[in-house]
């Protein structure tokens, strides 16, 4: 739109100024009450005149393997031709997107960098990680067959840079990296991958009470339901602490600590096959990486050590937290064990143990991930007693619908009574509270574990405009 002499401004950032106050999460947000009515400023132009413009898309492309046809989706820079009209339109659609993107991109900076500025000396501790792009091995001079195929092999890098303040006030940072042939790249390997960061981290700071953890956010590896459960499971088991936050920057980010440390590996090892030495396997890339660069931890994770944590995860039962990708800050604490906070942006003013009053998206509860612990009486029971004891639950579980009719009962949440509903759904009992819910309220849940919205945290909203009926 430059080119074209639509707009004066010569970047998005530059528009987004031209239309706010401040590049501050308000004003990008539109919730600043002096800049929220700004609309774009479109020097004069003929609507009907044509244009093109470059877009990314996803397209189906066709091909040809073996006489056989097969289609595959690419994301391809295409170019659109339109009217100008109709490129103001897009843009004006897609604006406010981008507004939130980079309110989210600075503020997640921002918070990152003031958690850095202040950890506690001794008792907290900053990690970065990241996996850097898979290393292919490489000889100095190989056979022209040796360059085809799949004669060398690639190289899982996940590479980190921990941060701790001295006594004295300076903040210290560590690099670390640890490589696999393994390639996963799932909740399962970072786990794997982390142990001995971890390990590392204990026995430089033994009195670590807090850790915060920062990466990005893709929803193969860091930001998923798996992750969820293992950062309120396993990963407190590891660490041994109080609390835990786990930090995400907003897509495309930029460059950061741990990006440097990928580089530097990949750089040097290039460096020693120009060298002429072949560098075509783990060990032997291990065994000179470390003799390279003497300041950096470099660890070898094998498939062992990531299958062991196979069984971490339950195969089933694991829910899904309804608006996952727009969380940046999940937070675990003792004091509530079975919970994650989950925040849409990273809050330094609420403490972890508590809801966020700024950024709080809900809780994610783990306790009902967890598999029942059966009783010994679950199992084992007295003969003599276990036919009467049937009979008393099955006249139990009949006298519940009975007693609900008779007592003509409310509704615990709308205060409707059961005479006088007037849909066809079955009323349920609240599992907390034991009273009963009738079938508008519950939507028409059949869950034999049961909570109502009212007793319900996840479910506040529900809960709010339901009494304010």
């Amino acid at each position: 739109m430059k080119v074209l002499h639509m707009i004066n401004a010569n970047s998005p950032d530059e528009l987004c100024r031209e239309i706010c106050c401040e590049l501050e999460n308000d004003c990008l947000e539109r919730k600043c009450v002096d800049c929220k009515n700004r609309t774009l400023p479109i020097l004069p132009y003929e609507e009907t005149e044509n244009c093109s413009y470059k877009k990314w898309v996803l397209k189906t492309e066709k091909y040809i393997i073996k006489g056989e046809e097969k289609t595959t989706k690419r994301n391809v820079k295409d170019i659109i031709r339109c009217v100008k009209a109709e490129l103001v339109a897009e843009l004006n659609r897609n604006m406010p997107k981008y507004m939130l993107h980079i309110s989210n991109m600075r503020h997640q900076h921002r918070k990152i960098r003031e958690i850095k500025e202040n950890l506690a000396s001794g008792t907290e501790a900053l990690i970065h990680i990241d996996f850097s792009e898979n290393y292919n091995c490489k000889y100095n001079r190989e056979i022209q067959s040796a360059h085809f195929g799949g004669s060398k092999p690639q190289i899982s890098i996940h590479t980190a840079m921990w941060y701790e303040k001295d006594p004295q006030g300076t903040i210290k940072a560590y690099p670390y990296c640890t490589l696999s042939e393994n390639l996963r790249h799932d909740p399962i390997a970072i786990l794997a991958h982390l142990k001995p960061l971890i390990k590392h981290i204990k026995v430089k700071m033994p009195f670590l009470k807090k850790v915060h953890i920062c990466s990005d956010g893709p929803s193969t590896q860091y930001r998923n339901r798996s992750m969820f459960y293992l950062m309120a499971t396993e990963i407190p088991k590891l660490l041994d602490v109080e609390a835990i936050s786990w930090n995400y920057f907003e897509s495309g980010h930029g460059k950061g600590a741990v990006d440097g440390v990928g580089g530097c590996l990949k750089r040097t090892a290039d460096r020693l096959v120009a060298c002429q030495y072949d560098l075509q396997n783990l060990e032997l890339m291990v065994f000179h990486l470390t003799k390279a660069c003497p300041g950096m931890e470099i660890v070898v994770i094998s498939s062992s050590n990531i299958s062991e944590f196979d069984n971490k995860i339950p195969i089933s039962g694991i829910k899904t937290f309804v608006g996952t990708m727009k969380v940046h800050q999940a937070c675990w604490t003792t004091t509530n064990p079975d919970y994650l906070e989950l925040r849409r942006l990273s809050c330094t003013v609420c403490p972890e143990s508590v809801r966020c009053i700024h950024y709080s998206l809900g809780h994610y509860e783990i306790k009902q991930n967890r598999p029942k612990k059966v009783a010994y009486s679950d199992i084992y029971t007295d003969s003599e007693n276990e036919e009467e004891q049937m009979k008393l639950k099955t006249k139990s579980l009949k006298g519940g619908k009975k007693q609900r009719k008779e007592d003509n009962a409310k509704c615990g949440i709308c205060l409707t009574l059961y005479s006088k509903s007037k849909n066809n759904l079955e009323w349920i009992q609240c599992l907390n509270c034991q009273k009963w819910i009738c079938g508008m309220c519950n939507k028409g849940s059949k869950n034999a574990f049961f909570t109502c919205a009212i007793c319900d945290d996840s479910d506040d909203d529900y809960a709010l405009a339901t009494l304010l009926k």
